[in-house]
């Protein structure tokens, strides 16, 4: 009992800004669970209280896996991609301090049941979302196309690149991979993004500069300061989260599955997608897993290279 208690709480005191909600949720449970326990004293079994636990983990982590995109020194003529009307009637920011002025950003679209969280276009009929928040079969994601017009498309298939096995299991990643039941025409103007890759591994990104977006649209920007990308077992990289300064985000509840970028050529390419409160799953090393995929579809991601 002592690994599983001292990890729980290790948890809980691990962010100071969600202790007050992990103790309002732990005591809720823990009076549910009692409520329905017979008034007698009753021996907890060691095996009930690791199966609780094992119950209430995924879903405090659920709520704490990345609420709004925090921007140190937040300024909506800076960091905001529309100035207005977000999300049923989105007017873009045009303003020359927008950090991502010059930038196409109409390939990230958002939930319309539920406009806090993004999906990135990846092909005309792919998109990348996360698995620890997905959408469901049906759901109707929103873009904003170059023409100025809405656009709504149909989530159809949503499925897990497989990072690995461990054993007969598979190990999934956290950036998925999702099909629109429609083609998104050309006419719509939405762009799909390719992803940045090195064929030196993980080393190059280090300290490079990332665009991250999140919840209303928001923008800030970070840097890689470690990664992890092996073979079978993980993608993975960490950005600053302590000492920030001004116009630097970090993520919080909310952001999970939306992009982080950065600027190949001038022009936005896909680096990562939000998983937890300091950690992007790192797309350059779910290549393979994405275009097994998309293949189905006739598709394949655009790769350019970091060093371009």
């Amino acid at each position: 009992m002592y690994g599983i208690s001292s990890y729980v709480r290790d948890l809980i005191n691990s962010s100071a800004t969600n202790r007050h909600f992990f103790r309002k949720f732990a005591a809720a449970v823990c009076e549910v669970f009692f409520r329905s326990c017979p008034p007698s004293p009753v021996r907890l079994d060691s095996h009930v209280v690791k199966r609780l636990l094992l119950c209430i983990v995924p879903l405090l982590l659920s709520a704490l896996a990345v609420r709004a995109l925090v921007v140190q020194g937040y300024d909506p003529a800076v960091n905001d991609r529309f100035a207005s009307g977000y999300p049923d009637a989105p007017v873009p920011n045009t303003g020359p301090s927008f950090i991502g002025k010059g930038l196409d950003w109409s390939g990230v679209g958002w939930w319309k049941k539920d406009a806090q969280y993004s999906v990135t276009l990846l092909s005309s009929r792919n998109f990348a979302y996360t698995r620890h928040m997905a959408p469901q079969i049906g759901d109707t994601i929103t873009f904003l196309g170059g023409d100025g017009h809405l656009h709504d498309y149909h989530v159809a298939r949503l499925q897990m690149v497989e990072l690995g096995k461990q054993g007969d299991q598979p190990i999934d990643a956290d950036t998925a991979v999702g099909t629109f039941a429609e083609t998104v025409p050309l006419d719509d103007h939405v762009t799909h993004y390719p992803v940045v890759f090195s064929q030196k591994g993980v080393e190059p990104f280090i300290g490079k500069k990332i665009l991250m977006y999140g919840h209303m649209a928001r923008i800030g920007y970070n840097e890689i300061v470690e990664g992890l990308m092996v073979d079978g077992m993980a993608s993975e990289y960490n950005f600053d989260t302590d000492g920030l300064t001004t116009g630097m985000g970090k993520s919080e509840v909310g952001d999970s599955g939306s992009p982080a970028f950065m600027v190949v050529g001038g022009k936005l390419a896909l680096v990562g997608t939000h998983w937890k409160i300091d950690t992007d799953c790192m797309v350059p090393g779910l290549i393979a897993g994405m275009n097994a995929i998309m293949a189905a579809d006739g598709a394949r991601l655009e790769v350019v290279p970091l060093d371009q």
